[in-house]
């Protein structure tokens, strides 16, 4: 596992669009498939298929404190910070999973 992913501080929250960054470390992913010309969809051929096991490379983040992967979509990352700044107000109804 590189030293550049921050699984403590990235968290992923089911919540609405954000600008979207291209993070997503596809060696520490469980999996993480592209689209091909061979899938029959030339709009989405370079784009992120399938992935599991999500993992980011957070050097790559910048800082962003709230985004989207690129090439993925669904679901946005959020920073450790304001998950728990959002807990603390009592807002809730997100669902968190480390990155």
């Amino acid at each position: 596992m590189s030293g550049t992913r921050s699984r403590a501080t990235r968290l992923r929250c089911s919540w609405p669009s954000r600008p979207s960054i291209p993070c997503i470390d596809d060696a520490a992913c469980e999996e993480a498939r592209l689209w091909t010309p061979e899938d029959g969809r030339p709009d989405r051929v370079g784009q992120y298929h399938a992935v599991s096991g999500l993992r980011i490379d957070a050097s790559k983040v910048g800082d962003a404190h709230v985004f989207r992967r690129w090439g993925y979509h669904p679901p946005i990352i959020m920073d450790g910070e304001i998950k728990e700044a959002l807990e603390r107000t009592g807002i809730v109804g997100g669902r968190f999973d480390e990155v």
